[in-house]
């Protein structure tokens, strides 16, 4: 019998299972892989598009992260913490997307009109 696909009603523990493996993966391979890796996980039914909002603020391939979620609104982040985890903790994304979206002090003010 093939293997079952994830699908978006899949339970929370098929997402923590799912995204453990991606966290075994990047830490199989080498840290300048991750970005790619990452933007190779966009086919997978997890994907969450918040993953792109965390590779706007990443500056290195450590600050990347890959989130997945479920209809349910469950999500989790693989992020790196010394080796790449699965972390479950709350995440303040409007905090993030006031961060990524904000210009700063030496952005051009005249292409973000107020």
């Amino acid at each position: 019998m093939p293997p079952i696909e994830p699908t978006s009603v899949t339970r929370p523990e098929e997402l923590l299972r799912v995204a453990q493996e991606y966290a075994d993966l990047f830490n199989a391979r080498p840290i300048d892989d991750i970005d790619e890796l990452i933007s190779d996980a966009c086919v997978d039914p997890f994907w969450d598009d918040r993953t792109n909002l965390m590779s706007l603020l990443a500056d290195e391939p450590e600050d990347l992260g890959l989130v997945l979620s479920t209809e349910g609104h469950d999500y989790v982040v693989i992020r790196f913490a010394g080796e790449w985890v699965v972390d479950t903790t709350s995440v303040d994304w409007e905090g993030l997307e006031d961060r990524a979206f904000r210009p700063g002090p030496d952005d051009d003010c005249d292409r973000f009109p107020a």
